[in-house]
């Protein structure tokens, strides 16, 4: 009986390690199974990593392409660039000089401003004086026309007074021969030579009323005067008139005498 109980535990051993491998297969395969499953997926990520290796290297070279593009524009805006700053240096020249000008211009124009305002208040001032000198014309007219009148009467009394002027012309011209007749002094002269070269002046009135004679000899000596009263009829006489001297007979309402010795 102890035969034929001693091999059952040889069969439960060999029963359990089949069992254990059988086990072992399975978790083996499952973990084969496992692996394939990740390793399919890590192919498909790795297929899937180089479509975007791809992608992203033809992105990258257009990219690149884009980047010589943008380098080839961008040299081409600096060159426009240096062109502008170019441009704008002569515009800056230019509005230098054109805000230099408009200096210019301005200081002018306040001095035009300035004389237009000094010509503004002198052409109100010139109006204020152009009313006053309207105002003065007009009475300037009125006067004028007073004036015209006065010598419209005046002319006509012009003509009346040219008629009575030629009639006293004309009286005159007769009256002038006896006007000069009246203003001859009524005397008489004549020189009577003496010793030497000296003369006595003799002066006689001619006329019929009294003669006060004013008697200057005058010659290389002295001036000398004197005054008389000659009578009529009578006679005065002056000595010592050297030959040559000036002999001049005044009366008041005659023509002077005037006589040189000889």
């Amino acid at each position: 009986m102890n035969e034929s109980t001693t091999p059952q535990p040889e069969k439960s051993r060999r029963g359990g390690s089949s069992s254990g491998i059988l086990a072992a297969c399975f978790v083996l395969a499952a973990v084969v199974i496992v692996l394939g499953i990740r390793v399919r997926g890590t192919h498909a990520q790795l297929d899937d990593t180089q479509r975007q290796l791809t992608q992203a290297k033809s992105d990258a070279t257009q990219a690149q392409e884009e980047l010589q593009k943008a380098k080839a524009d961008a040299a081409q805006s600096q060159a426009q660039l240096d062109q502008d700053k170019g441009r704008l240096s002569d515009l800056q020249k230019h509005l230098d000089q054109a805000l230099n000008t408009s200096a210019q211009l301005q200081s002018q124009l306040d001095k035009a401003n300035a004389k237009t305002a000094d010509l503004q208040a002198k052409l109100v001032d010139a109006g204020a004086k152009s009313t006053d000198l309207q105002i003065q014309v007009n009475q300037a007219n009125d006067r004028s026309a007073e004036l015209t009148a006065q010598l419209d009467k005046a002319g006509k009394d012009s003509k009346a007074l040219q008629a009575r002027l030629e009639k006293a012309e004309s009286e005159a011209a007769e009256l002038r021969p006896l006007a000069e007749k009246a203003r001859h002094m009524p005397v008489t002269t004549s020189f009577e030579k003496v010793r030497g070269n000296n003369f006595i002046l003799h002066i006689s009135n001619a006329g019929a009323q009294p003669v006060s004679v004013q008697i200057t000899i005058s010659g290389k000596d002295k001036p000398r005067s004197q005054s008389s009263t000659i009578a009529p009829g009578g006679a005065l006489k002056i000595e010592k008139i050297a030959a040559g001297e000036n002999v001049a007979i005044a009366s008041e309402g005659y023509d002077s005498v005037n006589l040189t010795a000889r």
